[in-house]
């Protein structure tokens, strides 16, 4: 039967303990204050998970410098005491010309099509207009590896957060 539905897999065991997340940070302070509070008061704790609030603009693989400039260091620290840590990542890229990730999927032909225009598909989500990739064409597979890779040079996850992972749409205000 396993060869039909798959064999099970052994999660890391950082991933079955104590988990902190919170949306509402206004800086890596913030953060690093209810770590700092988590190791004095010695409560449990393995893994600290960053919300959509740590983004630029709600912009998938981005980091707001302006108020998070220092979470690449408050996780190394996290790192060197054995801490995880976990960003949320969304699906949408948005549809922003400006966007390193949308121009590169664009040229590559990576977001999946509307079955009615055969134009890319596109939704409302956290940063606005957005395109999903298309993960079954190696476009689509590429470009996403492509922003992990990315993504990982600045913040030193450990494991990823995926949201927004089901068909979703956000009504546009204003």
């Amino acid at each position: 039967i396993h060869d039909i539905i798959g064999h099970p897999v052994l999660p890391p065991f950082w991933s079955l303990g104590f988990h902190q997340c919170k949306w509402g940070y206004k800086s890596t302070d913030n953060i690093r204050e209810v770590y700092e509070n988590y190791i004095s008061n010695e409560l449990p704790i393995d893994t600290f998970w960053g919300d959509i609030d740590i983004l630029q603009d709600y912009r998938i693989f981005t980091l707001n410098y302006d108020q998070f400039f220092d979470l690449p260091n408050l996780i190394d620290e996290m790192h060197e005491k054995n801490y995880k840590f976990v960003p949320i990542v969304d699906l949408g890229f948005p549809k922003n010309e400006r966007d390193e990730f949308y121009i590169r999927g664009k040229k590559t032909d990576a977001f999946i099509k509307s079955s009615y225009t055969d134009d890319d598909l596109v939704s409302y989500v956290w940063p606005g207009r957005s395109v999903f990739p298309d993960f079954l064409n190696k476009e689509g597979e590429e470009l996403w590896s492509y922003a992990m890779e990315r993504y990982y040079n600045t913040v030193k996850y450990d494991g990823i957060w995926l949201d927004m992972n089901e068909p979703a749409n956000l009504i546009e205000s204003g």
